[in-house]
């Protein structure tokens, strides 16, 4: 997924990015989408240009976020679809 940031500086704001392969470290990610102009994630002091799936996180940075029990400082960003789904505090 890219920032729309990123879209538009560092891909030309393609209408046709999505379903492109890009190499993040040697490994091929495909963009899947675009967020939301305006939309930054849930770091306040970094602007995220692209978002990977935790999974791979391990082969990027290191560290195996899935299996790591002790590390307590992981925000999540979901997106809840379903008819008549609500949960407490969802906008």
């Amino acid at each position: 997924m890219l920032s729309w940031s990123a879209w538009k500086s560092d891909f030309g704001a393609d209408p046709n990015i999505l379903g492109t392969m890009v190499r993040i470290d040697k490994h091929p990610y495909t963009i899947v989408g675009v967020t939301p102009e305006g939309f930054y994630g849930t770091e306040k002091i970094a602007q995220t240009d692209i978002f990977v799936p935790m999974a791979n996180e391990a082969s990027l940075d290191g560290f195996n976020w899935l299996e790591s029990r002790s590390y307590k400082n992981l925000f999540s960003i979901v997106r809840m679809k379903g008819r008549g789904y609500h949960a407490p505090g969802a906008g």
